[in-house]
């Protein structure tokens, strides 16, 4: 089984799915569950949805800077077409 590659799959535990390389994720810190772990929803949920007690405040600003660096970016994108 191929381990998921992307650093935010290291706070949701996860279980491997029929199709390869697609995961379900539980959150490690609100047991939050995603029937398909998709990264960048994961970081969202770790920067604005997590309700969980011992998520590091610098875990959820990190992944708050990825989330907003992604929006912007895909603004970017969107407004060149």
């Amino acid at each position: 089984m191929r381990r998921p590659l992307d650093p935010v799959w290291e706070h949701f535990a996860t279980t491997a799915l029929k199709s390869p390389g697609h995961f379900s994720a539980v959150c490690k810190y609100c047991n939050t569950q995603f029937s398909h772990g998709r990264p960048n929803e994961l970081e969202v949920h770790l920067a604005k949805e997590c309700e969980g007690e011992s998520i590091d405040d610098e875990i959820r600003s990190k992944y708050f800077e990825i989330a907003v660096q992604r929006q912007l970016s895909k603004e970017k994108t969107s407004s060149k077409n």
